[in-house]
């Protein structure tokens, strides 16, 4: 199964992928005041209605009034995020919920470094235990939110595996050569690869399509 056929093989993931050249095609318009035509006028007025709307909508009771290419910075950061978190989703067990998993016991391991029961823990970063004792909802929130932790482990383990004695999907550097048990999968370095390129080139097509059309105005 190739990478590229991975990168959109849901829905969502399309829907993302429209979303994101819709909002970085948008951002680019207004940084460089590009005019459009009608057609895209309509989509991208679409575009700033929904999402604008819910950052307007979110940020009015704190007074704060962003302008419209920082709406769309925020827009694909979120974007961003959830394409990490489907990454997570389909990767299998990281979602899966541990008998010691709570709110509770994710603070208190963030704010005493210790595990439940008071047990002392042999991994040093108060963040990892936090995540590691947090719910499924709460872990997927943190994905989205600080996604770059996600990115790190990912940049450090791209290649990813089948173990064909127990079925579980393990992940190693690009310089690791697993065992004969294991079988590659993808790389993950080359489906956001794949996205990034797949954004890129349908920013570069709405821009050249968009100026097309303005010569028959």
């Amino acid at each position: 199964m190739s990478e590229g056929y991975l990168s959109l093989k849901s829905w969502f993931a399309i829907f993302g992928l429209f979303a994101a050249i819709v909002s970085a095609s948008n951002f680019v318009i207004s940084v460089f005041n590009i005019g459009t035509h009608e057609f895209f006028e309509i989509v991208l007025n679409t575009y700033r209605g929904i999402f604008h709307g819910v950052i307007n909508l979110i940020l009015f009771p704190l007074k704060i009034k962003l302008p419209p290419y920082a709406k769309d910075l925020v827009v694909i950061y979120f974007l961003i995020g959830g394409s990490f978190l489907r990454a997570r989703r389909a990767e299998g067990s990281i979602y899966l919920d541990g008998d010691n998993c709570s709110v509770k016991n994710a603070f208190l391991a963030l704010l005493f470094g210790r595990e439940p029961g008071n047990t002392k823990s042999l991994y040093s970063g108060r963040g990892y235990l936090m995540y590691q004792y947090s719910p499924t909802w709460m872990r997927q929130t943190l994905d989205v939110l600080i996604w770059q932790r996600v990115l790190i482990q990912y940049w450090n383990r791209p290649r990813v595996f089948r173990n064909e004695y127990n079925g579980s999907i393990q992940s190693f550097s690009a310089t690791y050569t697993p065992g004969g048990i294991k079988t590659f999968l993808y790389d993950r370095r080359v489906i956001f690869l794949v996205q990034a390129l797949a954004v890129i080139l349908g920013v570069i097509g709405v821009i050249v399509v968009n100026g097309f059309l303005g010569l028959w105005v």
